[in-house]
């Protein structure tokens, strides 16, 4: 098939990157299966077979960083991984677990005395939020750019952040990270690695719930119910994005997989 020398020479050279490395040969098959299901769904999009194979090389990141990504786990490329799945599972289940928190914290309020489950349930979501960002940013890897570090600096600091809202740091949280989750997500759209229409819902939801929370709060409206809105519509947009990552072959196992679905 055309486009195929474009592939062989991607391999060829990653195979003498990898000659050293564990299961090369195994990792090799994993990479060309990914490439050619690429190229087939970009054919079917309507690209040419040479250009599909140029784009479906450039969307899993040049050989050399793959290569370190594989040897020394520095995740430089932009390639999907057993984490990266394990990170979809856990953005997958933060819709569930929130409703759970969010059931239970509203029983507590009622008088019923949950208040320790609504906890747990909180620092599991919390948790699991964690994980999933950091396996969308390896996910993306190098592809992100400035943007993303400055978005994972962003969001990993944003606890120390709201320490100096004192009692309020709890209800700044939420808008620091997600300021830092939505420049996150303004570079994924850009490296177009997973559907660029969920990771612009990403971005879209936190600065937009900044803006009409703020503006509601200087009018002196009640806008708690609003919070939860956005929140929700958050969770939904990242379970999505960490729907389609999950559903990846990880190119560093070894065996038979879930057929990746980019």
């Amino acid at each position: 098939m055309a486009g195929t020398s474009v592939i062989d020479a991607y391999l060829e050279d990653l195979r003498r990157l990898l000659r050293r490395t564990h299961d090369a040969e195994e990792i090799l098959i994993e990479v060309q299966d990914h490439l050619l299901e690429t190229i087939e769904r970009l054919e079917r999009d309507g690209l040419g077979s040479d250009a599909a194979a140029a784009e479906a090389v450039r969307r899993f990141g040049p050989a050399a960083p793959l290569s370190r990504a594989l040897n020394d786990a520095n995740g430089g490329a932009a390639m999907p991984t057993r984490f990266t799945r394990l990170a979809g599972a856990a953005g997958m289940s933060l819709p569930v677990v929130g409703l759970l928190a969010a059931l239970v914290t509203a029983s507590s309020v009622a008088g019923t005395s949950l208040s320790w489950l609504g906890a747990a349930s909180w620092s599991t979501m919390a948790m699991l939020l964690v994980i999933t960002v950091i396996g969308l940013y390896r996910r993306h890897g190098a592809t992100g750019g400035t943007l993303a570090r400055a978005g994972m600096a962003l969001f990993a600091a944003s606890p120390l952040l709201a320490l100096p809202a004192g009692y309020g740091a709890g209800v700044m949280l939420p808008f620091v990270a997600g300021a830092g989750l939505s420049v996150l997500a303004v570079a994924w759209w850009r490296a177009d690695v997973l559907p660029r229409f969920v990771a612009a819902a990403v971005a879209a939801v936190p600065p937009l719930a900044i803006l009409v929370m703020g503006i509601g709060s200087a009018v002196h409206l009640d806008m708690g119910r609003y919070g939860v809105v956005f929140a929700g519509a958050l969770t939904l947009a990242v379970a999505w994005l960490s729907a389609t990552m999950w559903r990846e072959t990880p190119v560093d196992a070894v065996g038979p997989h879930t057929p990746t679905v980019a």
